[in-house]
């Protein structure tokens, strides 16, 4: 995922321009428990979940359980798309101890009901979430109506998709460019 502020900080404190090289795109997903009833939610109730303004699933469609939105460690990939894709202009709430996950693994079990948080919601991209780190006790909810499909992200109707990249110096090694180039490629965008 694309570096955060404070990653483009230190490299350029050290005097290193990142170069990032497109290389394909990902929705970013959002994640409940299977049982949860929420099936979808809006990009402006995701905020106000995350701002604690919406502090019950009844008020998105739930059960009458308060809601426990769990996030990634600041400067992960995920973190910096859920400020950049979701947040916007708009400020994180600090999350509270037990809801802020450095692992993005730990982050699936809970949501999936691990230490009884069945009511929680998280984030991620969607590979991660759907092939890496597989739990069938989660589900993706869909954005603003439409469900984070492959078609979907693919014809542009899932609204959070974000971009990854090859991110190198500004002289990469002769390797490292023909890498790149072999990602770009057919066979490597296919990979």
């Amino acid at each position: 995922a694309q570096p955060s502020p404070a990653q483009y900080k230190a490299a350029k404190k050290a005097h290193i321009h990142l170069r990032l090289t497109k290389l394909g795109t990902e929705a970013f997903v959002f994640f409940v428990n299977k049982k949860n009833p929420v099936n979808n939610l809006t990009i402006s109730q995701i905020q106000s979940i995350y701002q604690r303004k919406t502090i019950f699933w009844s008020n998105v469609g739930g059960k009458f359980s308060p809601i426990q939105p769990f996030q990634r460690a600041e400067g992960s990939g995920s973190q910096t798309a859920m400020e950049q894709l979701v947040m916007k202009d708009k400020k994180l709430v600090k999350p509270l101890r037990y809801q802020a996950t450095d692992g993005m693994g730990f982050l699936i079990d809970e949501i999936a009901g691990y230490n009884n948080h069945s009511n929680a919601i998280g984030y991620s991209f969607r590979f991660y979430a759907t092939q890496m780190k597989h739990n069938k006790k989660i589900k993706l909810i869909k954005i603003n109506g439409v469900a984070p499909t492959a078609a979907n992200i693919r014809n542009g109707k899932y609204p959070l998709v974000g971009h990854f990249y090859a991110i190198t110096g500004s002289n990469p090694s002769s390797n490292s460019t023909k890498l790149i180039h072999w990602l770009q490629t057919n066979q490597g965008q296919e990979l």
